[in-house]
């Protein structure tokens, strides 16, 4: 999918979208003047600052005006989070298929084996095993 590049200059697209989204979010007047009042107000309230008084009353400001441009990043972020949602259920669906399809598989394959064949795999698996606790036994200082 990442590979073509529509893929790329999709998933670019995508990720300057979020990127835009989340700095107006973070960056927008709303934030930084409200910002800028707790530090007016920190400096005065403040007795190791050279600003500080002691009968500082903080004041009243007047209320913000907000711009109506909320509507359309709000939209975008609920799509964002629903794709999203929508891709982690699928490959979790997937990964919860494939686990069951395979495990399913090992069943009919071990019933289909020998008692020979059986007996063979459990001293591979037990030499190898055995192999790997001598390893660790003498790489560990």
């Amino acid at each position: 999918m990442l590979s073509s590049a529509e893929g790329i200059e999709d998933a670019t697209l995508v990720a300057n979208k979020v990127s835009n989204y989340v700095t107006s979010l973070l960056g927008g007047e709303l934030v930084e003047t409200k910002i800028d009042r707790l530090l007016y107000n920190a400096a005065k309230q403040c007795p190791h600052h050279p600003d500080y008084d002691p009968n500082f009353e903080e004041p009243l400001y007047e209320a913000l005006k907000v711009s109506d441009r909320t509507v359309a990043p709000l939209n975008f972020l609920v799509a964002l989070l629903i794709v999203g949602s929508v891709l982690f259920v699928v490959i979790a669906l997937v990964s919860i298929v494939v686990k069951c399809v395979v495990r399913r598989r090992h069943r009919q394959w071990v019933k289909n084996l020998d008692q020979d064949e059986i007996i063979t795999i459990y001293e591979e698996q037990a030499r190898t095993l055995q192999i790997e606790k001598d390893l660790s036994k003498s790489t560990n200082v």
